[in-house]
């Protein structure tokens, strides 16, 4: 008799075989990653205080912010080169940094 995989076996190897990957990426891709993470949130904290501060419509720190955001990604979907993957995870969480610190200020402000 066969053994046949239930689709909850499936797809506990597949959560299995996600979270084994996970661990076996090297520390150098884990460090740049969260580190571009976090100097992402700083900048964009600062970024949208500064300009805010500066120019004092909210509406056009946000349309700069999502200009610089649509380039970031549009960059990284364009370029796919293996020589520079870890450049483009450290820009990409540079980028999910400063939005997730734009989504932030805007709970703080209250709008």
């Amino acid at each position: 008799m066969t053994y046949q995989k239930t689709s909850l076996e499936r797809l506990l190897d597949k959560t299995i075989f996600a979270f084994a990957n996970t661990w076996l990426i090297s520390w150098k891709s884990i460090s740049i990653a969260l580190l571009s993470l976090l100097i992402g949130f700083y900048i964009g904290g600062n970024v949208t205080s500064f300009y805010l501060y500066k120019i004092g419509q909210r509406s056009t720190v946000v349309l700069i912010m999502i200009i610089f955001n649509e380039v970031i990604v549009n960059l990284v979907r364009r370029v796919n080169v293996k020589r520079i993957k870890l450049f483009m995870l450290a820009l990409d969480n540079i980028r999910i940094g400063a939005i997730y610190a734009v989504i932030l200020e805007a709970f703080k402000l209250g709008s």
